[in-house]
């Protein structure tokens, strides 16, 4: 559908799009989710990308070679950040609202064809737009003469700029550093540990 008055970009009066400016205000964010995973899969999970108001990024390709595995555990590739100017911000939030298609995105785009696959999040609020669209199976063949299509399209070149947001490697960025880490621990296997944990008091012990 066509965008409505109330629907575009709003522009302040430097030519820019409109957004917060606080370090902790969200602008941009792409993030993925369900679908068929391990159990506690989900606990180790981040948002892909994100961009925050004071112009940081904080992002990592999903598709990028992880390391390789040190004894029973799998790590991830470390979060990158960067910092953007102002200039950059709203280049940004233009791509994402205009050709990402964001701006006119309806919350949701189910693919009925299709079960247990992850579901593609964008967050934004930039521009007078604030909104959440959920696609399930971005990535995935549509139909030919699916209404969708050019919607679907839209957003996986989007997904694909913000998660190879360097460009592999050519923009330079820095390895992001968390002021805090959270630990969640889960059974290893079902019914692992539980023979011995019959109270709360032994499991603890053991």
């Amino acid at each position: 559908p066509s965008a409505s008055p109330t629907e575009a970009p709003s522009e302040s009066a430097a030519g820019g799009i409109d957004h917060k400016t606080g370090p902790a205000d969200v602008l941009l964010r792409y993030d993925e989710g369900g679908g068929l995973m391990m159990a506690g899969y989900s606990a180790a999970q981040a948002p892909i990308f994100t961009l925050y108001g004071d112009g940081t990024v904080i992002f990592r390709n999903p598709l990028k070679d992880a390391p390789a595995a040190q004894g029973s555990t799998m790590p991830f590739n470390p979060m990158r950040t960067a910092k953007l100017s102002e200039e950059q911000i709203v280049e940004l939030l233009t791509l994402a609202l205009g050709e990402g298609g964001l701006a006119v995105a309806r919350p949701s785009y189910d693919n009925p064809m299709v079960a247990d696959v992850g579901t593609t999040v964008f967050t934004v609020d930039a521009g007078g737009i604030k909104k959440a669209v959920s696609i399930m199976a971005l990535g995935m063949d549509v139909e030919p003469g699916n209404p969708d299509g050019p919607a679907r399209t839209a957003f996986k070149k989007l997904a694909d700029r913000l998660a190879d947001f360097d460009q592999g490697g050519s923009i330079e960025t820095s390895v992001y550093e968390p002021k805090a880490y959270r630990a969640t621990l889960v059974d290893g296997a079902p019914g692992r540990g539980r023979r011995s944990c019959r109270s709360r008091r032994r499991c603890l012990r053991a």
